[in-house]
């Protein structure tokens, strides 16, 4: 098993302890993505591992527009639409768009902006 995917599983399956083991080990392994593109930190989201998933984004100097709208993090989310405006019509490998997103995950000024 690759080290993303042992990873991922371990992401997937809630195991915080060896997420925080990898993470101290490779800190760059908060950037890993499944095989469709979908990132560690939509994942944890995905599973209801909530938990992990702000323990990912701590680890992360920078958040896709995807993961900005999922998160509700509405200046990060201001600043990737100010660079790229098309960003908000953007599908993400797993076929979901940072509207859906937003709205999914309940967070009301990220969908305000998006609708913009």
């Amino acid at each position: 098993m690759s080290d993303d995917a042992g990873f991922l599983k371990a992401v997937t399956s809630g195991d915080l302890e060896e997420v925080r083991r990898r993470l101290a080990e490779s800190p760059a392994l908060a950037g890993a993505c499944n095989e469709a593109g979908t990132p560690a930190t939509l994942l944890a989201l995905y599973h209801q591992k909530n938990d992990l998933a702000a323990l990912l984004v701590a680890a992360k100097s920078s958040l896709s527009v995807f993961e900005a709208a999922a998160f509700g993090r509405t200046a990060s989310l201001a600043t990737l639409l100010d660079a790229d405006p098309a960003l908000a019509d953007a599908f993400a490998g797993d076929g979901f768009n940072p509207l859906g997103l937003a709205a999914f995950f309940g967070h009301e000024e990220a969908v305000a902006l998006l609708l913009e």
